[in-house]
C-alpha cells in the first residue's frame, strides 16, 4: 500500500536525470565569458529604448 507504482518511480528517475543534465548545462554556460559571447554574436552591450541589447546589421524598426 505504501509502495510507489513502477511507472511513477521510472518517471521520477527520468526527471532526476534530466535535472542533472540541465544543471550541468547551466554550469557550463555560466562559465562562458559574457563579453566573448556578445562579440561573437554581434550584440552590443548598449541597449535601445526596449532595454534589450542591439544586434548589429539589423534595422532598428521593422
Amino acid at each position: 500500500m505504501l509502495r510507489e507504482p513502477d511507472d511513477i518511480a521510472a518517471k521520477r528517475k527520468r526527471v532526476r536525470e534530466t535535472l542533472s543534465v540541465l544543471q550541468q548545462a547551466y554550469k557550463t554556460l555560466d562559465e562562458l565569458p559574457l563579453e566573448a559571447d556578445n562579440v561573437e554574436k554581434g550584440y552590443s552591450l548598449d541597449s535601445d529604448s526596449t532595454g534589450l541589447p542591439k544586434v548589429q546589421d539589423l534595422p532598428s524598426s521593422f
